[in-house]
């Protein structure tokens, strides 16, 4: 079943990229890096609870990669009241593949 739908903007997935490479480390698509999007917007509310969001992909243009690191987050309207800290961002698990 499904409870609810969220939506995020281009320019608020472009910070969660940026804010997955600054911070994380961790180079992540468009599409991979949506639900960062939603909780650092403060779309995804964790009602205090821990919650545990999927980042994937790293098939991104270099070129598109490079332009999303040169805009400026100012660009993003968030919702400061609603948003996650960064600082209750950066635990997380990264995995990688084998052969």
């Amino acid at each position: 079943f499904l409870d609810e739908v969220l939506a995020v903007t281009d320019a608020e997935i472009a910070y969660a990229i940026r804010f997955s490479l600054t911070e994380l480390g961790m180079v992540v698509e468009p599409g991979g890096a949506v639900a960062l999007a939603a909780v650092l917007a403060g779309r995804l509310q964790s009602g205090g609870k821990d919650m545990l969001i999927v980042l994937s992909g790293g098939n991104i243009d270099m070129p598109l990669l490079a332009r999303l690191l040169q805009e400026n987050d100012d660009t993003v309207e968030i919702d400061r009241d609603r948003a996650a800290e960064p600082s209750q961002v950066p635990h997380f698990v990264n995995t990688t593949r084998t052969p």
